[in-house]
């Protein structure tokens, strides 16, 4: 080798050293352009293309980052480390076929890798492919007893399976030696909510918050007289609906006055509440106050057992202007009045499991006497299709939560998915049938067919992953007897 060979060799390995070092610090631009100058120097190093594709990766720059992984898997064929990390991006490019098969293609050149077992159980606990989820979890905890995000990940998958007391146990483990893990304190709160531990849950699902915004423990009690109250809305519309029933506790409570922060949509809903004071929208300055709880902080916060919700409804009550409107509109429906609601919010992280198709609701169809009315927002015309009777459809002409209120008034069924109109209907004490999934939110709690949150509601559960089928059924063998009641 000649001298100015040894000079190149030290200048990459100079450039690739100080590129590392800058990747540990984060700071992934200038380590990008300190290994492409490397890569300059002699692309043939397969190390450089895949610490690139890293650091790409890092600022989601997904495209540039599999293509320094392919290029890395091009140089060296077997680079284990290579499909993994090819894979975790094909992952976030929602290719889980590819990702699928990259990941088990690292496991080939290398059979220790735990860390690709994890992220493969976790691509396959995506698709309900449970079981083989669950085995490629035992099999990075062969490799590894200790690894915390394969027992995580092993608690999602029990989650999911409907083995919910297994589940906590595992998360627990988890925290008995990472005290500190977020996701899994947050994972074991709302494991708890689900079995209907709503203050030891309740103080774990703290962990969703900011952390100066989470509550330690719950307000002593009398802690509202004569307070002045925010109710702060977050995630979902459906979340804020169910909260908001703790503004008139409040009043009842001696609160001074009871503020609301939340989005537009639900802005002159709220503001239709005689215990509420005051709404502002997200975001904006708040009013002068005391005390200010998240809403769904609020179970928490306010002491609440599962035998001591607030669930007298309903809380809160159609505008009578809106609702006559609304009525002359449907004055020519004859039969049971049936609002259909099949899909949620697709931002929603577990959309996939609450939505449903509306063709495989198509069999309820097929009862007559019926009059449905679709109440799903965001429908393109030809989506319609799927159901193969009338469905009325007003979804263009409702602007906000006080029109869904209205329409709502003059139902006299409303069949959803587990959407915020199913918690607007319970609301307003209207009869509502809830399908939910195997693995439902933490709220509809296990096996009961009704909610202690919603006493007009009736609960109809998948009894396998999937099993949407299952509950058509049910729903279909009940509607006769609802339509005679009805016409009674």
């Amino acid at each position: 080798m000649t001298e100015i060979d040894q000079q190149i060799l030290a200048e990459i390995d100079r450039l690739a050293q100080a590129a590392v070092g800058k990747q540990s610090q984060g700071a992934f631009e200038e380590a990008i352009g300190l290994y492409r100058q490397a890569l300059e120097m002699e692309s043939g190093l397969s190390a450089v293309h895949l610490n690139l594709g890293v650091c790409l990766k890092a600022l989601e720059r997904l495209p540039e980052a599999a293509e320094a992984f392919e290029r890395a898997l091009e140089l060296e064929p077997d680079y284990a480390g290579a499909y993994f990390n090819l894979a975790n991006v094909l992952v976030l490019q929602e290719r889980n076929d590819k990702a699928e098969t990259c990941f088990r293609r690292a496991l080939e050149q290398q059979a220790v890798y735990p860390e690709a077992l994890n992220n493969l159980a976790n691509l396959l606990l995506n698709e309900n492919r449970l079981q083989e989820a669950a085995e490629a979890c035992e099999q990075a905890l062969d490799q590894r007893p200790d690894f915390l995000d394969a027992l995580n990940t092993l608690g999602n998958v029990r989650k999911k399976q409907g083995r919910f007391e297994e589940a906590c146990e595992l998360y627990r483990r988890v925290l008995l030696q990472g005290p500190e893990s977020y996701e899994t304190q947050l994972n074991l709160g709302m494991g708890l909510l689900l079995l209907g531990d709503f203050q030891e849950g309740g103080r774990l699902y703290e962990q969703r918050l900011p952390k100066a915004a989470r509550a330690h423990q719950p307000w002593p009690e009398g802690a509202v007289k004569g307070k002045r109250v925010v109710i702060l809305a977050e995630q979902g519309y459906g979340d804020a609906i169910q909260g908001i029933r703790y503004a008139p506790v409040m009043k009842a409570a001696g609160a001074a006055a009871v503020h609301v922060e939340c989005e537009k949509p639900l802005m002159r809903l709220f503001a239709g509440l005689d215990s509420v004071s005051t709404v502002v929208e997200t975001q904006a300055d708040l009013p002068p106050h005391d005390l200010r709880g998240a809403v769904l902080s609020l179970p928490y916060l306010m002491g609440t057992r599962l035998d001591t919700i607030p669930a007298e409804t309903p809380y809160i009550t159609a505008d009578p202007d809106l609702t006559e409107t609304w009525a002359k509109r449907f004055s020519g429906l004859q039969g049971l009045k049936a609002g259909l609601v099949w899909s949620g919010n697709p931002n929603h992280k577990n959309d996939h499991n609450r939505s449903i198709p509306l063709d495989q609701l198509a069999p309820l169809a097929e009862v007559g006497g019926i009059d449905w009315v679709s109440l799903q927002m965001g429908v393109e015309s030809g989506d319609l299709n799927h159901w193969p009777a009338a469905l009325n459809d007003p979804t263009s002409d409702i602007t906000d939560f006080a029109d869904s209120a209205a329409i709502l008034a003059n139902l006299d069924l409303v069949i959803a998915a587990d959407t915020a109109v199913v918690h607007l209907a319970g609301a307003l004490g209207r009869p509502v049938w809830v399908l939910l999934p195997f693995d439902p939110d933490w709220r509809w709690l296990l096996e009961r067919t009704d909610s202690p949150w919603y006493p007009t509601a009736q609960l109809f559960r998948q009894s396998e992953p999937g099993d949407w089928a299952g509950v058509v059924r049910q729903v279909k063998a009940a509607l006769p007897e609802e339509i005679k009641s009805h016409r009674s």
